[in-house]
């Protein structure tokens, strides 16, 4: 990620979900947190110096050992046994329960919107006719689909669906594990701890009452659906390590593993816009951010769809499929300019006729 746009990228990503989730009254019921901050905390086997954050990042508060426990109790046990180097706390970070977002979203979608969506069908392929153009999308039952529009939005199984109108997206499932327990005495904020890439999140909403820690990734084929026991084991121990009192945290008793695959492209970014197919567009790869860069990603689409996706400025270069080809495109200075990206009062009005 270019290193001038990077921060405002993040910034974007969070001032986007934040304003639909404000429009449309979802932020208390998914627990949204838009400054709840993110304490990132470093164990005596991590060089402090290499945090990972950058100094210059405005707001970031750098903390000793000692001011770690005093933000965050949780750390209290490691730190009586010697092991934490210190931490930074960055207050401008938020968190918020994903699944109940979406969930809340698609209603809102269907009730004030008039979206339909179909959960009952599985789809074969995509058909494309003699010109490069897409034809529809055909189901398992012989259904042909036919739209204006055709967006692929499938996560880790973009690929698969791709390859069948011709595409090919460098798209591969990494699967990441998760361990979630009932909350005791839940962190104040989000989490993050060093080298583990320990990820802990609170979740308090009207449905939930839990702690969730995330933790390590593997590539495996789709067709492997089994999660890899040694891992799930692997990431109970690390957390008996990072919080000797976890205990007092959540009721461990009663934790268990969840997995998933995250949609991973070779460089860490999303893939937004156009294929060589007329009518067929990506908005996928979101690797780990898919919650955090969903709404921005869903605007940058929609506003390329309108006014074109030069439209997105500079975001257009970062996020173009094409930039995964042998000949890569030659990029006009003004895609090159990181300063050069759309308004986000703007994105999605039809400003063709502007002068």
């Amino acid at each position: 990620m270019n290193n001038a746009l990077g921060p405002r990228m993040v910034h974007e990503h969070k001032q986007t979900l934040t304003k639909v989730a404000e429009e449309e009254g979802l932020s208390k019921l998914a627990d949204l947190h838009p400054d709840g901050g993110r304490l990132t905390v470093a164990y005596h086997i991590y060089h402090q110096s290499g945090f990972g954050m950058r100094k210059d990042v405005k707001g970031v508060q750098r903390l000793n050992a000692e001011q770690v426990v005093t933000r965050e109790p949780a750390f209290a046990a490691a730190h009586a046994d010697g092991i934490i180097r210190g931490g930074q706390f960055a207050p401008m970070d938020s968190y918020g329960d994903c699944q109940t977002f979406t969930k809340a979203l698609a209603d809102v979608c269907e009730t004030k919107y008039d979206v339909q969506f179909d959960y009952s069908v599985n789809v074969s392929k995509l058909e494309v006719d003699r010109s490069s153009k897409m034809k529809g999308v055909k189901l398992t039952d012989g259904q042909l689909l036919t739209a204006d529009v055709y967006v692929l939005a499938a996560g880790a199984d973009t690929p698969n669906l791709a390859i069948t109108a011709g595409v090919h997206v460098p798209i591969t499932g990494m699967r990441g594990y998760k361990l979630i327990a009932p909350a005791k005495k839940p962190p104040r904020s989000a989490l993050v701890v060093k080298p583990y890439e320990i990820y802990v999140t609170p979740m308090k909403s009207e449905v939930r009452d839990e702690v969730h820690f995330a933790g390590f990734g593997e590539f495996a084929p789709s067709w492997d659906k089994e999660p890899t026991p040694e891992l799930e084991d692997r990431l109970g121990n690390v957390l008996r390590v990072v919080f000797p009192n976890i205990d007092e945290m959540v009721d461990w008793n009663k934790r268990h593993v969840v997995f998933g695959r995250r949609p991973q492209t070779p460089d860490g970014e999303f893939v937004i816009g156009p294929t060589r197919v007329s009518g067929l567009y990506i908005n996928s790869g979101h690797c780990s951010y898919g919650f955090r860069g969903a709404a921005h990603s869903a605007q940058l689409l929609a506003n390329g769809l309108v006014n074109g996706f030069e439209s997105n400025g500079v975001y257009q270069r970062f996020f173009t499929l094409a930039r995964f080809q042998p000949l890569r495109p030659q990029w006009s200075q003004e895609l090159n300019n990181p300063l050069n990206r759309p308004d986000l009062s703007e994105l999605g009005k039809d400003r063709r006729g502007a002068s």
